[in-house]
């Protein structure tokens, strides 16, 4: 009889074990997600230095755009399509179709 209860309790707690392990690498908080949360970790850490980036190069332009008046002016002139009073600009047409058909409204 001792040696029954003896067994019995054993293959209880294997089978509790076998549980608690079954728990630990595929719970709601064991390995499995804990290496999806971690991949989402590193994603989001991925962008946050990115954003950092981007933040630094803003104010950087910034900084020139408050000390450098020329290249204000380059900004603007770049936006707005502007030109100098003493520039000219060429509009040059489109290049020809890899077929070598000239444009219908060259030929008019």
């Amino acid at each position: 009889m001792r040696d029954f209860l003896r067994r019995t309790l054993l293959a209880l707690v294997l089978i509790l074990d076998l549980f608690l392990v079954y728990k630990l690498i595929f719970g709601a908080q064991g390995m499995v997600a804990y290496r999806d949360m971690l991949a989402k970790f590193v994603a989001v850490q991925r962008e946050a230095e990115g954003a950092d980036q981007r933040i630094l190069a803003l104010s950087q332009e910034i900084r020139w755009l408050k000390s450098d008046p020329d290249f204000l002016q380059a900004v603007i002139r770049s936006q707005t399509n502007a030109l100098r009073e003493d520039e000219i600009l060429y509009i040059l047409p489109e290049r020809q179709a890899a077929t070598g058909q000239k444009r219908d409204d060259h030929e008019r």
